[in-house]
């Protein structure tokens, strides 16, 4: 008789934790995130090989910590009329602060349809991220980026210009643009009318 009310009491113990397991693992997955906190690490963190390359893009520096991977604007340009995207922002750091700002032009009828765009910025790197992915243009679209705040103070400053990641070949490739202005005693980098043929994620490497 002893024997059967302690197996009871095993049961009854096992099933209680089993129940408490259940109730947590469920409270997890419903508890309200940010979709974009989710999105923005995907995207970061894939694809491996940028961690990887050879190619030096240009830090912001000892960024302070912050939640936010990226910054990232949003806007429904309609095909018919274009538009243009602007984000602008200040990332703090140890020693000051960055400030970038960033415009996406967009030319009547480059688009084949009405497409919501989003634009975003990588927070501790000069790294930009466009969707949808892989958006053509039929007339390239034009990027602007100026960065402010920089250390730009190594030999290597007057080779920085603009790539974009070609997942095919998992290579970085140059984006034709009109200029690069890099002032290095002033810590500013500026592209001017970069040509995005199609959408993608570019950076500012030296």
């Amino acid at each position: 008789m002893e024997a059967l009310k302690n197996t009871s009491r095993s049961l009854a113990v096992i099933l209680l934790i089993l129940t408490i397991a259940l109730s947590f693992n469920s409270c997890s997955k419903d508890s309200p995130r940010a979709p974009e906190d989710d999105l923005a690490f995907d995207e970061l963190l894939k694809p491996g090989e940028i961690d990887q390359d050879d190619l030096q893009i240009i830090s912001f520096g000892d960024v302070i910590p912050t939640l936010k991977k990226v910054v990232t604007v949003n806007k429904k340009i309609e095909a018919a009329n274009g538009g243009s995207i602007v984000l602008e922002h200040e990332i703090k750091t140890r020693t000051g602060e960055v400030e970038v700002a960033m415009k996406l032009s967009i030319k009547p009828n480059a688009l084949s349809k009405d497409t919501k765009i989003k634009m975003r910025l990588d927070t501790k790197k000069a790294m930009f991220i466009f969707n949808p992915d892989g958006t053509q243009f039929s007339t390239p679209a034009i990027f602007d980026v100026k960065i402010s705040g920089l250390d730009l103070t190594d030999q290597t400053a007057e080779r920085i210009d603009i790539y974009y990641y070609n997942e095919d070949t998992g290579e970085w490739e140059n984006v034709k643009r009109e200029a690069v202005v890099v002032d290095v005693k002033g810590g500013t980098v500026a592209v001017q009318a970069a040509l995005l043929h199609h959408f993608s994620r570019y950076a500012l490497s030296k």
